[in-house]
């Protein structure tokens, strides 16, 4: 079932192993030139981000005396340019996210389309966006199939709390019922085929009342291990915290 659903969605989970290998990724290196210019490029940010930091911290200082505030203004002066901060660096690193993907977009689709003007340096990017392309859809797969399985997993947990639950209530009517029959004595029973049906159910009934106290405390330690939120519902409530020899 799990194979013919991954199928409809474009993905066979027998084939996991080789769709998530990445052989071009892994045998993919820059050359030193390239390498330079990158760590060049990731000097140019750094700088540019102090750039702006000072910018709005040199702001704040001629805006606000602090010597001449109390101790609690002071505070919310460090609150606010804390806060100026912060938005100043998100919005350099917005800006920056902006750049980097209109800069990444050209030679990607000039790397997937292949036409004219396209440098051996574009073409070497395509198996790398297709192995890409391949682990994104994988993952988008995966992650909706864990879902699924989350989902069903925490509905069939709740049934099986549910059925545990009707089963001990089933269990605490049966020994309610034989504790009424108990209450005549099985000597003053005349008919003597009734008096030894009567002895073998209550020798039943001493092991169901064994057997349900067990059950009752698996399911208070079920229910009270489950994650699910039994305090709120007075049922599974119940379930937890009812008394331990209530039936004798």
């Amino acid at each position: 079932m799990d194979t013919e659903t991954s199928q409809e969605q474009g993905i066979n989970l027998d084939d996991l192993d080789e769709l998530v290998k990445s052989p071009a990724t892994d045998a993919f290196a820059f050359n030193e030139h390239e390498e330079h210019i990158l760590e060049l490029w990731d000097q140019e940010e750094e700088i540019r981000l102090e750039l702006n930091l000072l910018k709005a911290q040199t702001g704040r200082r001629h805006d606000v005396n602090i010597s001449s505030l109390s101790d609690e203004e002071v505070q919310a002066e460090i609150k606010k340019a804390e806060r100026e901060l912060l938005e100043a660096r998100s919005r350099y690193t917005l800006r920056n996210q902006i750049i980097q993907n209109v800069i990444i977009t050209d030679p990607v689709l000039k790397a997937v389309h292949s036409g004219e003007g396209v440098t051996e340096l574009e073409k070497r990017l395509l198996p790398l966006i297709v192995e890409r392309d391949t682990l994104s859809m994988v993952h988008s797969v995966l992650s909706n199939k864990l879902q699924t399985a989350n989902s069903r997993l925490a509905t069939l947990e709740k049934e099986n709390i549910q059925a545990i639950a009707e089963n001990k209530e089933l269990a605490r009517e049966m020994l309610e019922l034989a504790n009424e029959l108990k209450a005549e004595k099985l000597e003053e029973i005349e008919d003597a085929r009734l008096r030894k049906q009567l002895e073998k159910l209550e020798e039943e009934v001493k092991k169901a009342r064994i057997e349900w106290r067990t059950m009752k405390s698996l399911v208070a330690g079920i229910v009270a291990g489950s994650g699910v939120d039994w305090a709120d519902d007075p049922k599974l409530l119940s379930l937890v915290l009812d008394e331990e020899d209530e039936l004798g």
